[in-house]
């Protein structure tokens, strides 16, 4: 089972984008501009719209529930819908540098990342993080100590989730996760959530065949056709 969701970098500067649609309502795209505001895009308007009263700068956003959510750096997150109504999810988290969202079978987790100078994988002392989920009821984040047989996944504007057979409670960092960080040099790599450990994804090549070999329509959609009339 994978979810995950959309991102690319866009003229506007925006570093996530997220994508919902309600029944017959039009399409909405969310996204964080340069300066970390979210701002709307409906297509019937074909214009972006920033949420008001927001002057805090979020660091990542997502699709939770058909709403937008969006974390800023000490965890406070609100969620905002399409007609530019705003709920606050949860209050601060202490203590992190860089903060990521990933909704994963209906519920909301946050990825804390506290250390982020990591030249290679010295094991244990090669990154600090911890995991939490969003209890919608007390608005407050929850730690996590064991995410079962989930892996998260997170990159530079992405992310997403996977149940797996072997393995599990772990994140993995897609090689762009620390793009705005010159001196992260990590590379793919895995955080191991039982003994806090940091390692190559190498080393761990069932966590790569997960997406090998790619599904059908993947590979139906990029065979080329041959031209048999000649």
């Amino acid at each position: 089972m994978f979810g995950g969701k959309i991102s690319f970098k866009s003229g506007h500067g925006s570093e996530v984008v997220a994508v919902t649609c309600h029944g017959k309502k039009p399409l909405a795209l969310g996204i964080l501009n340069h300066k970390g505001h979210p701002k709307l895009f409906h297509c019937h308007k074909e214009l972006w719209t920033k949420i008001p009263c927001m002057p805090t700068f979020f660091q990542d956003i997502c699709v939770f529930k058909k709403r937008f959510c969006a974390v800023n750096k000490i965890g406070r997150t609100v969620a905002f819908g399409p007609d530019y109504s705003e709920q606050l999810l949860a209050e601060y988290v202490d203590g992190g540098e860089m903060k990521f969202l990933v909704e994963s079978e209906g519920e909301l987790f946050l990825v804390d990342i506290y250390d982020r100078h990591c030249f290679g994988f010295p094991g244990e002392n090669g990154l600090r993080l911890n995991v939490f989920r969003l209890d919608e009821k007390e608005k407050r984040w929850v730690k996590v100590t064991n995410l079962g047989d989930r892996v998260l996944f997170l990159g530079n504007g992405c992310s997403f989730y996977t149940s797996v057979a072997k393995g599990g409670n772990c994140v993995i960092f897609i090689d762009d996760a620390f793009l705005s960080f010159d001196n992260m040099r990590c590379g793919m790599c895995v955080f191991h959530l039982d003994n806090g450990r940091l390692s190559p994804l190498s080393d761990y090549p069932h966590y790569s065949n997960l997406f090998w070999p790619p599904p059908d329509w993947i590979v139906k959609c990029s065979t080329p056709k041959v031209d048999h009339q000649m």
